[in-house]
């Protein structure tokens, strides 16, 4: 009886969470007025990690190097420390997002330098 009851507690947990992205102090997934988001991935940073950039609209973007702007509220961040949220490679990015109710539908590339810069645009998944 007992590993019923667990199974079906894990069956149940993913109806009832929900994902947060926060992009500096902003919740991105529970702003309603947020419904599509551009993501810059720069490799030219540590090889380590990569820099993750997040434009909802809360800069000018009249150019594309606006959301370049290395500044706090572009970084994902953990809510509970406010810290960075660190992403070894760009699948990692992707899959974080994916799996936060958000969902890719273009992206491109474009060099700046001598380094490509590449783009991501998700829009937020709706219930069905």
């Amino acid at each position: 009886m007992k590993p019923h009851i667990l199974v079906a507690i894990f069956c149940l947990i993913p109806l009832f969470s929900h994902g947060q992205v926060f992009v500096g102090n902003v919740n991105i997934n529970d702003n309603d007025t947020i419904n599509v988001i551009e993501v810059l991935v720069d490799r030219r940073g540590s090889r380590k990690s990569i820099e993750v950039f997040v434009d909802f609209g809360q800069k000018d973007n009249s150019n594309s190097n606006s959301v370049g702007v290395k500044s706090d509220d572009l970084l994902i961040t953990n809510p509970q420390n406010k810290k960075k949220v660190t992403f070894r490679s760009t699948a990692a990015v992707l899959n974080f997002l994916e799996n936060n109710n958000w969902e890719h539908y273009n992206s491109f590339s474009m060099t700046s330098g001598s380094s490509p810069e590449f783009y991501y645009y998700f829009r937020k998944k709706r219930a069905k």
